[in-house]
């Protein structure tokens, strides 16, 4: 207890200070830029000691800045052949730009006159770049569904390795020891590789296809091209865990999951995402961390079986689910951070393979419930006929042969009643020959076996099948005084299919756990452009573009860290501490320096904005 009063002591540092962050100083490429416009600001990067600011521009030029000084020092015009749109540092002086000519340029920041290199490997749009000092491997991921991994020591142009492909990929990043490898979709989910072995990680992940195994997940309909990679998630895995993150706030059905960045520390994934609609744009937070998976932790599915998942997907996502002729079948990718609005077709057969079975299945489903409706129907009807006629039950011994002409018809009626409830109810077994196991373990459900309470002569036919044939049909022994329905018997009869008596969830299919502890809406503006958000060093706060300003958000209200204000159950909104409104233009990109409290913020008219405590 005195140890957590100490940290919510000097949580009130931390919150003074971030309070007082108001904008000091801007730049504009109108006042200081003499040869040519570089347009909006799609990324801003901090050297790793704060020493050096580099700006990623629309118009094909890079700017450095001395952050503290507020001063430009170089500009760089052409420096790629269409917009630049991220910027990385590998060391103190040596960084990399990647572009939408599908290039990524290594620089040196001593001498900014040409390339130290350019690497071609990319054939779409490259938007991310990660560096994994400990493998000493550049990953660069883009809009052609690829993760590239390059040996920056090799001087090799084209020396690269491809670690990972998949449709409808946004972003990948990096843990910040390389332990994870977190990757952002336009299909509404993260994908988390634990345990992170890049050397290793194309021969593990061979064929795996995220967006079939999610289509799956959707369904709990078995997909063998999918299924084929459960082990994937296995916790028994030592190296290159897969798992997918998929639980989103109740009215944020995420979509594109545009931008991506990591805890400082490691410990949640900050997301910002676009509604299929396009209606809404939302920040989360997921955690990250290791966990152990629990019985109870899987997740259900959001919508019960009688409503098909191909129905409400094309409903809600009527941009990536077409027919195979027209249109993608797979996910629709943003132009995003760019002016021309160009949708990229990442259709594959595989996928288009996983929907078609997945409608045949629900054909199947439909069929099956109609059968069963039917079954029920006509059980519920021979109960009905059973009960209008008055019931006398006979113990039927194997020596009771001493029996007199009444009672004789009477036993005869007995078993002539208890052979049309058997002959109904294999009608009803014969109707679901080719239902699913679970329908056939519904069936067993509802009906409830009598035995003769007198009776103390065992089965005929053994005490194995005592609970029911292994068939899956229900055996009625000689010593039966009768057979009744569950719902006839206590409640009213149920003339529908009863789908919440089906096990929801596929056992083969692995189920995701939920990740989400914090979310907020964002202002849904400036379409077509990813809003790149940040942590602060501490990773108390967080910056995120609003508008026409900043807005700083945080965990807490009190600036705690994330790991002691952790949400024990339900998702918890995040605190706004402040909003900053200086800029001109939408916002599209924040950073937060890795060794001063300073913020700078860059937007698409091309201004820049620094931000300090101040007070």
């Amino acid at each position: 207890m005195a140890q957590l009063n100490s940290l919510k002591h000097t949580d009130h540092f931390p919150k003074g200070l971030y309070s007082s962050i108001l904008p000091c100083h801007s730049w504009d490429h109108g006042e200081n830029v003499r040869n040519a416009t570089h347009g909006g600001v799609f990324n801003l990067e901090f050297s790793p000691d704060g020493s050096l600011l580099v700006a990623a521009c629309e118009k094909k030029s890079i700017l450095m800045f001395d952050p503290l000084c507020k001063k430009l020092i170089h500009a760089v015009d052409n420096a790629h052949l269409d917009c630049v749109n991220c910027v990385r540092f590998l060391d103190s002086k040596v960084f990399a730009t990647c572009s939408d000519d599908s290039t990524v340029a290594l620089w040196d920041a001593r001498n900014l006159k040409s390339q130290i290199r350019t690497l071609r490997g990319h054939s779409n749009w490259v938007k991310y770049i990660e560096f994994s000092s400990r493998d000493g491997l550049l990953v660069t991921s883009g809009f052609d569904g690829n993760i590239l991994t390059w040996d920056t020591n090799s001087y090799s142009e084209n020396g690269y390795n491809r670690v990972f492909q998949t449709n409808g990929l946004m972003g990948t990043r990096l843990h910040s020891d390389a332990s994870k490898m977190i990757i952002s979709t336009t299909g509404g989910y993260l994908m988390i590789v634990h345990n992170l072995n890049l050397n290793m990680l194309a021969q593990d992940l061979n064929g795996f296809k995220p967006n079939m195994y999610r289509l799956m997940q959707l369904s709990q309909t078995e997909i063998p091209l999918a299924a084929e990679f459960t082990h994937l998630f296995s916790q028994q895995r030592k190296i290159n865990r897969v798992e997918l993150i998929s639980d989103f706030l109740k009215g944020d059905d995420a979509e594109v999951i545009s931008y991506l960045q990591i805890h400082p520390q490691g410990w949640c994934a900050m997301s910002r995402n676009i509604s299929n609609d396009g209606s809404s744009e939302w920040t989360c937070i997921h955690d990250i961390q290791e966990r152990e998976y629990c019985a109870g932790e899987s997740e259900a599915h959001s919508k019960s079986e009688n409503e098909p998942y191909v129905d409400s997907l094309s409903q809600s996502r009527d941009s990536s689910v077409q027919d195979r002729d027209g249109n993608s079948v797979g996910d629709v990718g943003l132009g995003a951070n760019s002016s021309a609005n160009v949708e990229l077709n990442v259709s594959s057969v595989d996928e288009w393979e996983a929907l078609k079975a997945i409608r045949e299945a629900r054909i199947h489903r439909e069929r099956e419930q109609k059968f069963a409706e039917r079954a029920e129907q006509e059980r519920y009807e021979a109960q009905r006929a059973e009960r209008m006629r008055p019931k006398v039950t006979i113990p039927m011994y194997p020596g009771n042969l001493g029996r007199t002409e009444s009672e004789q018809t009477n036993s005869d009626e007995s078993s002539r009643i208890a052979n049309s409830n058997k002959s109904c109810n294999n009608r009803n077994n014969n109707s679901n020959n080719n239902s699913s196991s679970g329908s056939v373990e519904w069936m067993q459900g509802r009906v409830v076996v009598r035995r003769n309470p007198d009776s103390n002569v065992p089965s005929s036919e053994g005490s194995n099948r005592a609970d029911g044939s292994s068939n899956g049909s229900v055996h009625f022994s000689s010593h039966l005084s009768g057979v009744a329905c569950n719902s006839i018997s206590h409640q009213s009869p149920k003339m529908g299919f009863n789908f919440s008596d089906f096990p929801k969830l596929n056992c083969r299919i692995h189920q995701n756990i939920p990740r989400l502890t914090h979310y907020i809406e964002e202002q849904n503006v400036g379409e077509g452009f990813i809003k790149v958000s940040g942590f602060s060093a501490d990773g108390r706060l967080i910056c995120s573009p609003f508008g026409h300003g900043v807005r700083l958000l945080a965990f807490p209200p009190e600036c705690s860290e994330f790991s002691v204000c952790h949400p024990d159950k339900a998702p918890v909104p995040l605190h706004e501490l402040a909003t900053n409104v200086s800029h001109n233009d939408i916002v599209v990109c924040t950073k937060f320096s890795p060794q001063n409290f300073l913020l700078v913020s860059g937007c698409l008219s091309g201004k820049i904005v620094w931000h300090q405590p101040i007070g």
